[in-house]
This record gives structure tokens, C-alpha cells and sequence, in this order.
């Protein structure tokens, strides 16, 4: 029988794999967003990528983020809008 820090590690290992997957899915997803609003030549169209301001402790649920994301998220929203309007 395995002992309970095998168990943990290959459970932490697991989490790990799950983690690295979905980030490899979400970096396959939002490529091609980026390329399109870049490619707009009438600059209507702007992606924001967030995936440098949102880290994995910033998560509530699968959902939702905490207050304090959601305000940093806010902020870069801030900050393209600025760029925008100037």
C-alpha cells in the first residue's frame, strides 16, 4: 500500500498536469483572438490578454475570481480604454 506522502505527491503531480493542460488549451483558444484584433484595420477591435495579471490563488471557484482580481482586471481594462480614447 502506498504511504500518504506518495499519495499526496502523485495527487499534487496530477493537479499539476490539469494545470499545465489547461493553460496549453487556453494559450491554443486565445491566439487566434489576438491575431484577429490585431489584424483589424480599423482598430475596433482590442484583445486583452489577462493571463499575466490572473493567478491561479486569484480564483474563488472554477468561475469566479476574488475581489481583489477582479480589481487588477479592472484596471488593465483601465488602461487599454486610456489608450484608446487618447
Amino acid at each position: 500500500m502506498a504511504s500518504i506522502d506518495t499519495l499526496i505527491r502523485r495527487q499534487m503531480e496530477q493537479t499539476e498536469n490539469r494545470h499545465n493542460k489547461l493553460k496549453s488549451d487556453e494559450d491554443n483558444r486565445k491566439a487566434p483572438l489576438a491575431e484577429f484584433a490585431q489584424n483589424d484595420e480599423q482598430g475596433r477591435i482590442h484583445y486583452i490578454d489577462l493571463r499575466h495579471v490572473i493567478e491561479r490563488r486569484d480564483w474563488e471557484n472554477e468561475l469566479h475570481l476574488r475581489n481583489s482580481a477582479y480589481r487588477r482586471v479592472a484596471g488593465e481594462f483601465d488602461s487599454v480604454n486610456s489608450e484608446i480614447m487618447n
